[in-house]
């Protein structure tokens, strides 16, 4: 066709989908020197928007449930939206977790679903079992020990949550799929012993098998250090101990198994200098590992760090958060095939098949959980129906530079009655629809009105005030901002509109 430009390449770029689409590259327009390829840039297009801004909202009402129902206590739920800010976490009073507007993960949405919707609960799990002591242990323990106290609280927590919630059990081996899937491989610490054990130890705890091949020595401690922590966790159940006392022994089986795996003389070697990095990555990574590889050996050659092995709830943030290659939706669903085939092989050389009726044991998986683990249980996905079908018809240009919801908790504490009844009295006349005005003649005499005009207009004369019509509040801020009293704004705020709503 006349006119038409012609392209002077092809590049081939992967879609969110995982399918791989050859585009072409025109060269710019007007008359050039010299042709030169150039790869397009594609831009990421931010998933917020109206419809996510509504879907946000039905999910923080819907975490807060279910955080109040797992942990039995009055929960909040706080957004952050942040470019460092690293998945889900919990200071065991308010849960903090991902902006759900930008919780873009290489799976479908449903499964997104599942996997924030699982995050909740793990960290709702925590309130509920882990004692404040451990926190305290954690943060005052080497690197090392820290990860592995995480590890063994993690297993835990999750192996209670479902004793006390046995329906939470596919939801949970979904959880797992996908962590699997994106957890790196073992391969990836080759060169680095102390932190191949921690993420070897971590991936046989919480998922059951080890991603990628290592030293058969090393790996067999990890299998023994495993068994044993199992065993200890199990007992640590029967016990039903609390407080101070259970914090100890958590942080007592993490120095076993650090002693069982022999971090500190795998770590002693790095620090005299006995294992020297490669030059180049092991074959067979994925490109998200190769990378994950260069960064670590360069990071050790400049500073000595050793790598950072990165915490079981890391796992699920959205991975554009790091500096690394994003996985691809193709990969991560065939690991989590990968993963559900090998469980399903192992529960049928087993014989378990159909689940009985009774306790369910955490450790205990059937043919049955697998399939509905691939699926999704009825109630998740009624759920998830609720959060895509609130955004529909939500768009309102007068509402343009507003904020989504940032959080979700209890409006009790916010409570005044005092400030109330003072509104309630303030807004009697609009509730009745009249106001009675004082004057010096009339048809109906008034105590209360001859009182407070000291006898000068005794009488009353009823006068309409019309209520019908929009109501306005205004909160008038003459502080600068309201960053320094933000607890009593939202007080005056939430008491306000109550009062309001009565009229």
């Amino acid at each position: 066709m006349p006119g038409r430009r012609k392209p002077i390449g092809f590049y081939t770029r992967e879609t969110r989908r995982g399918e791989k689409v050859v585009s072409p590259i025109f060269p710019p327009k007007g008359s050039i020197r010299q042709q030169v390829t150039v790869r397009r840039r594609v831009k990421k297009r931010s998933r917020k928007s109206w419809a996510s801004y509504a879907s946000a909202a039905q999910v923080m009402e819907l975490s807060r449930f279910l955080a109040g129902y797992v942990s039995g206590r009055d929960v909040e739920i706080q957004m952050v939206d942040h470019p460092l800010y690293r998945g889900f976490s919990t200071d065991l009073k308010t849960i903090y977790a991902p902006d759900w507007a930008e919780f873009d993960l290489p799976v479908d949405g449903f499964d997104e679903w599942r996997i924030y919707r699982h995050g909740i609960w793990h960290e709702a799990n925590h309130i509920k079992h882990t004692p404040p002591q451990l926190l305290e242990r954690a943060r005052n323990s080497p690197e090392y020990i820290r990860l592995l106290i995480n590890v063994l609280e993690d297993k835990r927590i999750e192996d209670l949550g479902v004793k006390y919630h046995p329906g939470a059990l596919s939801e949970r081996l979904y959880h797992q799929a996908y962590g699997y899937a994106l957890r790196p491989s073992v391969e990836v610490y080759s060169w680095c012993p102390p932190a191949q054990l921690c993420e070897a130890f971590l991936q046989k705890l919480l998922t059951g098998r080890i991603k990628g091949d290592m030293d058969p020595e090393l790996r067999d401690r990890v299998e023994r250090a495993a068994a044993y922590a199992e065993k200890r966790i199990k007992k640590l159940e029967e016990e039903n101990l609390s407080g101070v006392e259970l914090a100890n022994r958590i942080a007592g089986l993490a120095e076993e198994v650090a002693d069982m795996l022999k971090l500190r003389d795998e770590i002693r070697k790095m620090a005299y200098g006995d294992v020297e990095p490669p030059s180049r990555p092991p074959k067979g990574l994925s490109r998200r590992d190769r990378e994950r590889v260069k960064r670590d050996i360069k990071k050790y050659k400049k500073k000595d760090d050793l790598p950072e092995v990165e915490d079981w709830d890391e796992t699920f943030r959205p991975p554009t958060q790091d500096d690394l290659p994003k996985p691809t939706k193709s990969r991560v669903e065939k690991d989590i095939k990968e993963y559900f085939k090998e469980l399903e092989k192992e529960a049928r050389k087993k014989g378990c098949i159909k689940r009985p009726d009774g306790d369910v044991k955490p450790d205990e998986i059937y043919v049955d959980d697998i399939e509905k683990a691939k699926t999704g249980s009825a109630d998740v996905k009624a759920e998830y129906e609720a959060i895509t079908g609130g955004g529909r018809g939500m768009e309102d240009p007068a509402l343009t530079g507003f904020l989504p919801v940032a959080g979700s908790s209890s409006a009790a504490k916010y409570e005044d009655p005092k400030f109330k009844r003072k509104m309630a009295e303030r807004l009697k006349e609009w509730r009745r629809g009249f106001r009675a005005a004082p004057s010096k003649m009339g048809v109906s005499f008034n105590v209360d009105a001859w009182l407070y005009t000291e006898g000068k207009r005794p009488f009353v004369s009823v006068k309409r005030r019309s209520v019908r019509g929009g109501k306005y509040l205004f909160v008038v801020d003459f502080s600068g901002s309201i960053r320094p009293y933000e607890e009593e704004y939202k007080k005056a705020l939430i008491n306000a509109l109550e009062a309001l709503q009565g009229i």
